[in-house]
């Protein structure tokens, strides 16, 4: 029997992923890092996500003046809290309980004197893309409510700016990458009106085992003993969580302002479907199996199912990058793509919002994103698949 207690996802991301960090920072890297971040005043938002808690687990070593670690999750929150205290009892952290969208930045900006903002926090599963409201709350959460205005003025302390991205930004067919391709668009914009600002965002590929990924819950139920679906034929490619965290501080490089750098697709390797490293979990876990037509028969005693749908927005394969977006550079590790401004990104967000329903939206995603998945689509629920 699997004893829950005793997963250690860091070993199985290793075993199952890539035993080295594919992105490692240079010694020169870390050094601009270091001297970046020294006496910084940080708001990280999306703190104990799974990206922001592993981002934060590694600059919280550093010479900062202070760090803001805010999130909506109170529980999590707190064990953040707990976690932290352990180790760095004598750093100046503080813990803010908020959602993103309720925050008032200017004034929180202004009286704490920020100089560095790191954005972790979104909603991102294809779920949430069901019902209006949550859509409206993606729309909020992802596109609208993450920076503190366009315009600053010149009282303000603010050096630099870093908000994550995805693949699924790219020709987007997804409400997802929809709202993070108008993400990286209010990006540009901000920086057009501050240009003294420091702006930067990365897209990277899935990363394994992070929290309510397919991969961690193809583990639990592993672990559990129970049945489940799997995606057939859907291929993606997979990081740790460290090179996660890596990527964003190569994003933090001077060299990324303005762009989003996203991982040289040679060093990811090939993209891999999501059955075959089920199937890799299963030997990882000395499981016995068999594969059937429609579904993997385990130890005799739980099955998991081959879903062959196409949910709504799903992309068979992942592209990290458009052949019509500007490469400012490229290097072994990543690629560097400058930001593209829209000057209509806030007048369209804001359209969406008020939309009266899903079709009315459906409407305008159509006339802006030439790859939105259709109406008819929308018939393939995510929620209706196990």
């Amino acid at each position: 029997m699997i004893k829950k207690k005793l997963i250690n996802y860091n070993d199985i991301e290793k075993k199952i992923i890539s035993n080295i960090d594919r992105f490692k920072l240079s010694t020169k890297e870390i050094v601009e890092l270091k001297k970046d971040l020294e006496n910084a005043v940080i708001l990280v938002s999306g703190a104990t996500g799974s990206i922001g808690k592993h981002f934060v687990e590694k600059i919280v070593n550093l010479n900062f003046k202070t760090l803001f670690l805010l999130d909506k999750n109170e529980n999590e929150l707190t064990d953040l809290n707990r976690d932290l205290l352990i180790k760095y009892e004598k750093k100046n952290l503080r813990y803010i309980c908020s959602d993103i969208n309720n925050l008032d930045f200017i004034n929180f900006f202004k009286l704490n004197k920020i100089t560095h903002y790191f954005n972790f926090a979104a909603i991102k599963h294809v779920r949430s893309e069901e019902e209006f409201e949550s859509i409206k709350y993606m729309l909020k959460t992802n596109a609208k409510n993450f920076l503190p205005g366009n315009n600053l003025k010149k009282n303000f302390f603010l050096k630099k700016i870093f908000s994550v991205s995805t693949d699924k930004a790219v020709n987007p067919k997804s409400f997802l990458g929809v709202t993070k391709n108008l993400m990286e668009k209010k990006l540009k914009n901000f920086q057009i009106n501050n240009p003294g600002i420091f702006v930067s965002s990365a897209r990277f590929a899935n990363v394994s085992f992070s929290n309510g990924s397919i991969l961690k819950f193809i583990v639990e139920r592993i672990i559990q003993k129970k049945s489940f679906g799997i995606p057939d034929k859907i291929f993606r490619y997979f990081i740790t969580h460290d090179e996660a965290v890596s990527l964003c501080f190569k994003a933090l490089q001077i060299n990324n302002n303005g762009c989003i750098l996203v991982p040289a697709a040679f060093r990811l390797g090939k993209q891999i479907s999501i059955k075959d490293i089920c199937i890799k979990l299963l030997k990882f876990f000395n499981q016995e199996y068999s594969i059937k037509k429609n579904y993997i028969i385990v130890d005799n005693s739980f099955k998991i199912f081959f879903n062959r749908k196409i949910t709504s927005g799903q992309k068979i394969s992942e592209e990290i990058y458009s052949i019509n977006e500007l490469i400012h550079q490229r290097d072994n590790f990543s690629i560097n793509i400058k930001l593209k401004s829209c000057i209509i990104v806030d007048k369209l967000i804001n359209s969406l919002i008020v939309s009266r329903n899903k079709l009315q939206m459906y409407k305008i995603l159509r006339k802006n994103f030439l790859n939105f998945m259709n109406i008819n689509a929308s018939k393939n629920k995510i929620s209706k698949i196990i």
